[in-house]
């Protein structure tokens, strides 16, 4: 769609200059499979390694992520220092509002008891690096450290998946006597605790080999339900915008992998491409078909025990109706969502519909519970945000709480013309004048930046408490002071 002002009095059209690039969001992804872990007393998890280079070649063919994107950390690579750096360096602080961010891990996961008393257990859930300490867990990553991650990645379009297990009941017995792999193959390192009892029974207590172990999974209902295999906290992320987040087994269950043509993967990596191997399916649709073939699965007994994988949607930008990384329109939908704004404002057509002709004129109706200043941009696919209000027409922007219709005044219009498509209009509203509507066109990343989106997502992960995501009042007026919402309107030729 190519959104004109138009004045009535003079019929003149002030046309917008079209662009043949693409907006152009940045892809980064982080992809770790850890197999083989230094110490020897660590069971290695086969299959890990298979799993993060297909997963590489799948976001490559399937989402055009470029190769120079994609970090992959494998096995001794895969230290917490090595992790740790690349999502804080990387992914985080190397990208951008808007951005499509990846990050993959298939490895051992674990417990340590809590150390900041947030976890109703008592435990903290982590993931196992390569460099793990199994009898103290020294170096095993928290996730206390990945809530933050994740706040400071919101407005991004990220999608994080854990193929691994996060909880377990420890017991003896023999590796699954396929041959799966030690442990009968779950993806689960003992705690600190109860690892020593396997290594160092008490004096008289009869011990076992670290490779005789069987993980077995929790009665359900011994643990409060969180995300990610209890390792994300849904609830503290809920401010957020445009995250995805896929687990490979529920809080009361363990993960195992899955034979593929002789060789062993994990199953939720292995069904995550597969399914997909042809055509790409929505978040919604992805969820309904993986968790009816692990059902299979677990019916033909290919797949031991019984895990569920768990999807999470944290946006309030509705992300289930679109692929993995949703499309480019939620690129500018999510980024201007403002989490640690109290403000609250809706868009909507003022004709009720969303579809509209060669010729017709569209007008926009915003509501506010605040007074302030009031911005509607349009953003096109060619990285161009026309700032259509205010305008030479009609220059006041200050606006009083409620409802208000634009154009107003009769005196110019929004009509609809060539390029035809999907445009994505944003109202913003500001307590205070923001640095924006001195001129009709801006870069996305022009927009994002005099909105200072950057900061706004670094102190989005510096106030990440027990509590989850708290409105900051002594952050900068400039970053708690705005708050945007979206509509997405598509034109055709007559």
């Amino acid at each position: 769609m190519f959104t004109r002002i138009r004045r009535h009095f003079f019929l003149l059209v002030i046309a917008l200059p079209v662009f043949a690039l693409t907006a152009q969001a940045e892809d980064r992804a982080l992809i770790v499979g850890v197999e083989k872990y230094k110490d020897p007393l660590v069971p290695p998890t086969p299959g890990c390694v298979a799993d993060a280079l297909a997963m590489s070649d799948f976001i490559k063919a399937k989402f055009g992520f470029p190769s120079t994107g994609i970090r992959l950390l494998l096995n001794e690579e895969a230290t917490a220092a090595n992790i740790e750096n690349n999502l804080q360096q990387w992914l985080v602080a190397g990208s951008r509002p808007g951005d499509r961010i990846f990050f993959f891990y298939a490895g051992h996961g674990s417990q340590l008891p809590d150390d900041d008393h947030d976890e109703a257990d008592g435990f903290d859930e982590t993931l196992a690096p390569y460099d793990v300490d199994p009898l103290t867990g020294a170096r095993e990553i928290r996730d206390d450290f990945f809530s933050q991650i994740i706040a400071r990645l919101s407005g991004r379009r990220a999608v994080l998946i854990f193929d691994s297990c996060h909880s377990g009941t420890i017991a003896r017995g023999a590796p699954a006597s396929d041959g799966s792999t030690v442990g009968g193959g779950a993806r689960y390192l003992p705690r600190p605790d109860q690892f020593k009892a396997l290594t160092h029974p008490a004096p008289g207590a009869r011990g076992i080999a670290v490779d005789d172990y069987q993980v077995t999974s929790r009665p359900p209902g011994t643990r409060g339900i969180k995300l990610g295999g209890d390792y994300v906290d849904s609830d503290q992320l809920g401010a957020l915008s445009g995250i995805v987040i896929i687990s490979a087994a529920n809080e009361n269950q363990s993960a195992y992998p899955l034979k593929v043509n002789g060789a062993l993967r994990g199953a939720l990596s292995f069904l995550v491409t597969d399914l997909q191997k042809e055509t790409l399916l929505t978040v919604d649709e992805l969820k309904a078909r993986l968790l009816r073939q692990v059902s299979l699965l677990h019916q033909s007994k290919e797949l031991r025990g019984d895990q569920q994988p768990q999807f999470e949607v944290i946006s309030s930008v509705p992300l289930g109706n679109k692929p993995l990384f949703a499309t480019w329109e939620q690129a500018p939908a999510v980024a201007l969502v403002n989490p640690l704004s109290s403000i609250r404002v809706s868009i909507s057509t003022g004709e009720g519909k969303t579809l509209y002709r060669e010729g017709e004129n569209i007008s926009y109706q915003i509501t506010t519970d605040t007074a302030g200043y009031l911005y509607l941009l349009v953003f096109s696919e060619s990285d161009i945000a026309t700032c259509i209000f205010p305008n030479a027409n009609d220059a006041d922007n200050r606006i009083s709480a409620g409802t208000i219709i634009l154009p107003r005044g009769g005196r110019y219009a929004f009509p609809v013309g060539e390029p035809f498509g999907r445009d994505v209009a944003v109202a913003l509203i500001s307590r205070e004048r923001l640095n924006l509507g001195e001129k009709e066109n801006y870069k996305w990343s022009e927009v994002f930046d005099r909105l200072k989106l950057k900061s706004l997502q670094e102190t989005l992960g510096q106030s990440m408490t027990r509590r989850g995501v708290n409105i900051v009042k002594d952050a900068e007026p400039a970053l708690t002071g705005w708050q945007g919402a979206v509509i997405t309107v598509e034109s055709k030729k007559k």
